[in-house]
């Protein structure tokens, strides 16, 4: 799933292209763990083939919320390339919180990504998908089966907390672990997400045997 520093590409972020790659890669399952845009389509293809996800852990996840006015617009501007060359250095370290070397590396990845015509290309249309009905997960996922954790930056200023409780309250038997971060709870405390993945790992493979 795509975190803050990968080369994204649009095609390569749908629940289309994750259902074939997990089809072919893990196709008795797989746990599946997804940071911002990765979350809401690892939680899509929990939704749609809960036969290839054995586990899912949410990390800062989109759709779990109602878009307001604001991020409308913000989300409309931000699937402008020109518009994320412009903006990107300083809002990556807003809604980042950068405080370790990883959170640093991850900025500087990301900041590296678009400063390429390809790299914002992708970043821009990865922005307008949050605006595309079926990024709204509310009403989906109750559907989820697979044992899920919803790990949530406690400081993010994009996705706030509340969404993490929406996402909580919505996915049955999920569990809630909130981190000292801003929207990269896995690289400003990787020991912690890791802590909690290695457990949902043997859940997920222990129960499918």
């Amino acid at each position: 799933m795509p975190r803050p520093g990968a080369q994204p590409r649009a095609s390569r972020i749908s629940p289309t292209w994750s259902r074939r790659s997990c089809s072919n890669w893990a196709p008795d399952g797989a746990v599946l763990v997804g940071n911002s845009i990765g979350g809401n389509v690892g939680a899509r293809l929990a939704v749609r083939s809960p036969d290839l996800v054995r586990g899912l852990m949410i990390i800062d996840g989109g759709g779990f919320e109602a878009a307001s006015l604001g991020s409308r617009v913000f989300c409309t501007m931000m699937s402008r390339p020109w518009f994320v060359r412009l903006v990107y250095p300083g809002f990556s370290w807003w809604y980042m919180r950068p405080r370790t070397s990883a959170d640093k590396r991850a900025r500087a990845d990301a900041i590296a990504t678009t400063r390429t015509a390809a790299g914002r290309k992708a970043v821009a249309q990865m922005w307008h998908s949050f605006t595309q009905p079926g990024h709204d997960l509310r009403k989906q996922a109750v559907q989820i089966i697979a044992p899920t954790i919803v790990v949530w930056g406690r400081h993010d200023p994009v996705l706030p907390l509340q969404a993490a409780r929406t996402a909580h309250d919505l996915i049955p038997n999920s569990q809630l672990i909130v981190i000292e971060s801003g929207h990269s709870p896995h690289t400003t405390d990787p020991e912690a997400v890791a802590s909690h993945l290695t457990v949902l790992l043997d859940a997920a493979f222990t129960a499918g045997g």
